[in-house]
């Protein structure tokens, strides 16, 4: 998958929500790899690039955002799970690298989470998998269709 094409998958209007997801990358042909996170809905699937998102950088472990780039966790490898857990309620985003939660976030405590502002910036958001500079990458995303890989925190439901 490049560049937004998941569909079909919003939590549009679920304010009162705890979802987690994972996303693994299991080749990338240059240094860019992927992002993993979430995108404002009103992104067209075959645009090449959401104007506002809040995502982990596979090849740093940075939080990225339409605002710019923070050092947050450390950087993946290929077939590394990156877990995904919104939390709609306190508008958070975090994010763990097999099963160990990035830049000392606590996704059941409310605590050191990426992002703050989902629920305070007025958008819907949806999962989304952005490649970077025409990278030519693989993997999977889990949306709780098959077991995870890690568990998901207490109180955090699966999109399926």
């Amino acid at each position: 998958m490049k560049n937004s094409e998941l569909t079909g998958c919003s939590w549009t209007k679920r304010t009162n929500s705890k979802i987690y997801f994972e996303f693994s990358q299991t080749a990338f042909s240059t240094t860019l790899g992927a992002e993993f996170g979430v995108c404002y809905t009103n992104v067209s699937p075959s645009s090449a690039n959401p104007t506002i998102w809040r995502t982990i950088g596979i090849t740093n472990g940075n939080k990225n955002s339409n605002t710019g780039s923070v050092a947050y966790g450390t950087a993946f490898g290929v077939n590394d799970i990156c877990g995904v857990a919104v939390d709609l309620v306190n508008g958070k985003i975090f994010f763990s690298k097999n099963g160990v939660w990035q830049g000392s976030g606590d996704p059941v405590a409310g605590t050191n989470a990426a992002f703050t502002d989902l629920v305070s910036s007025g958008y819907s958001w949806l999962p989304v998998i952005n490649g970077s500079g025409g990278d030519l990458c693989s993997g999977f995303a889990n949306f709780g269709q098959q077991p995870f890989i890690y568990s998901p925190p207490t109180s955090y439901k699966s999109l399926n």
